[in-house]
């Protein structure tokens, strides 16, 4: 009996705390559609700048830029909008959010990999067990290439990894869509489960929708502390390196790197 009262406590217990996450935001009435022209500059902007910048951060420390080109992105927009006399609404945040994510944390790891198909073409290893000239033309050019030798992606020995690159890009965003899909209908709507992480994403996007509106909260102070927090962490760890490599033989390491190679 007593088992039996313990296992029923903690089952009310467990329906407690889901009932919790659910009440963490309420559900919209209305739909609005965040899809449009901000947007869109917003995704070129992220391509642009925040992967090529993500990609050079993890060949240079061994970490990404992470969650900081997210919140990087938006604030810059909200900036932007403040200056052109207009403001972003929340929808439009959150996929200023969720675009960022997706280019930062796949793609850049993607286009990352073709710097080790160069390496390792024309690796000692790969040479020395003769294996360099077998490596398949599209995997990577062979290790005579000009491209190379010229160090650049824009020669024509690229032209099929990069193809099958995107090609695999794309098929896999669309096998990802579909099954997440199925997936988020099968928990979401049939089985009513919550997204306990769900909440705090769109609560961080809504706290900078609360700043381009001037209506301030308690999120905006949490979210100004973390990323006051976050940039003095930068500054100490990733830019004294950077700046002082410039000019110095050997840069200034407050907080040593562990996968830095110079």
């Amino acid at each position: 009996m007593a088992l039996a009262s313990l296992f029923k406590r903690d089952k009310s217990k467990q329906f407690e705390e889901i009932e919790e996450y659910r009440d963490l935001l309420e559900a919209p009435d209305t739909y609005e559609d965040g899809f449009n022209t901000k947007t869109v500059i917003g995704a070129l902007f992220v391509s642009i700048v925040m992967v090529p910048g993500n990609i050079y951060l993890e060949l240079m420390i061994g970490g990404s830029i992470g969650a900081a080109a997210q919140w990087v992105t938006i604030i810059l927009f909200l900036e932007l909008a403040k200056r052109s006399f207009t403001r972003l609404r929340r929808q439009e945040i959150y996929l200023l959010y969720y675009v960022t994510t997706s280019l930062v944390n796949r793609e850049s790891g993607a286009f990352e990999g073709l710097l080790w198909h160069q390496y390792f073409v024309q690796s000692p290893a790969a040479k020395q067990f003769g294996i360099s000239k077998l490596i398949p033309w599209w995997y990577a050019p062979p290790a005579d290439s000009e491209a190379l030798v010229e160090r650049t992606f824009f020669h024509e020995d690229w032209f099929w990894p990069i193809t099958l690159l995107v090609l695999g890009m794309i098929m896999g965003r669309i096998a990802w869509f579909s099954a997440s899909y199925v997936l988020f209908r099968l928990t979401s709507d049939y089985e009513k489960l919550p997204f306990p992480f769900a909440p705090i994403n769109a609560q961080g996007a809504m706290a900078l929708a609360e700043e381009s509106s001037g209506e301030y909260t308690w999120k905006w102070r949490v979210f100004s502390t973390g990323a006051v927090i976050g940039v003095v962490w930068g500054l100490v760890y990733v830019a004294v390196p950077a700046i002082s490599g410039a000019f110095m033989e050997r840069p200034v390491q407050l907080i040593p790197i562990p996968w830095v190679d110079f």
